[in-house]
């Protein structure tokens, strides 16, 4: 097999081109393409090269997703995945070896790799395996260990991909591509049920999403949950990969982008809205979180704004 990048511990191989076209190459490879949105930067997964970025990825964790379409002899190995990745099946059939266990995965079948996984897919002989994707980055570690197989439908996650693709492509607006990439993250979502969160923090975030305009403290926060501060520190770590505070913003930032899509209120409306007395204030977090100025990612399109910051606090984990 050809390598095609290697590192001391991340190592990647593919029996084939993913896009190789052309009357000369064999009926296998013809019909293997891949149709992808990706964040940008340098990652050697498959069928990434030359596909259309968009900078919203990041500030929902997501580094990249797609939909693919293979053939046999087709095969794919990583010796440790950088994030957690989500496999749908479309149809067809196809294998995954998740750290020494294999899995038969067929239409309406859905796989989690988790991060730091060794993993290789392969598609079975005579068969045309076709399946979606998310790659996600720091939110999900802590789902190591967990079973990785299980029923899934696959219509909703094929259309809500193959629409975030189009409006990537034709400059949509920042609020469109937002909302396509929250319903695709909210169909995986399901899947891996994150909401069987700590009951500690539900009953935080409960309180917190009721009352956004509130200056909220850790140790209001910690008593709500009947911990010490220390403690909810370590809960939410432990189980979103950010403080407690960062989860504030978090939570104000995602309520922030539900009314700049779906409603006409004004900036600074929302701003009070959502905690933030001073409208720059909150246009200067707003970047920070999303990548673009309010206005801008309520008219503007990802092209014509900017990308988002290197680091997003929602991505961090120390």
């Amino acid at each position: 097999m050809r390598r095609l990048a290697d590192s001391s511990v991340n190592h990647m191989y593919l029996t084939t081109r993913p896009n190789a076209v052309g009357p000369n190459v064999p009926p296998h490879r013809r019909k293997t393409c891949f149709e992808a949105v990706r964040s940008g930067g340098h990652d050697p997964w498959m069928g990434l090269a030359g596909q259309p970025q968009c900078p919203l990825l990041p500030s929902l964790s997501v580094a990249h997703l797609g939909t693919m379409r293979i053939a046999a002899p087709f095969a794919f190995s990583r010796c440790e995945q950088p994030g957690t990745i989500l496999l749908s099946c479309l149809a067809g059939t196809g294998s995954v070896l998740v750290d020494g266990v294999r899995f038969r995965l067929a239409a309406g079948d859905a796989c989690i790799i988790p991060r730091g996984a060794v993993a290789s897919l392969r598609c079975h002989e005579s068969e045309v395996w076709e399946c979606s994707w998310v790659r996600f980055t720091e939110i999900l570690e802590r789902l190591q260990g967990l079973p990785v197989c299980s029923a899934f439908p696959p219509d909703g996650i094929r259309s809500a991909i193959a629409g975030l693709r189009t409006e990537v492509i034709a400059n949509g607006s920042g609020a469109a591509v937002r909302l396509w990439l929250e319903l695709i993250v909210g169909y995986f979502s399901q899947l891996l049920r994150l909401s069987r969160s700590d009951e500690r923090l539900c009953r935080v975030w409960d309180e917190v999403n009721g009352d956004l305009d509130r200056p909220w403290t850790l140790t209001e926060m910690a008593t709500i949950a009947c911990v010490s501060e220390e403690h909810l520190r370590r809960i939410c770590q432990r189980e979103l990969g950010r403080s407690p505070m960062q989860q504030v913003a978090h939570i104000r930032m995602n309520k922030a982008c539900h009314l700049l899509a779906k409603t006409d209120e004004k900036i600074a409306t929302i701003a009070r809205e959502v905690g933030y007395k001073n409208p720059f204030a909150f246009s200067t977090a707003f970047k920070k979180w999303i990548g673009f100025r309010p206005s801008s990612y309520r008219t503007g399109s990802p092209s014509s704004t900017g990308a988002p910051s290197a680091e997003l606090p929602v991505a961090r984990t120390g």
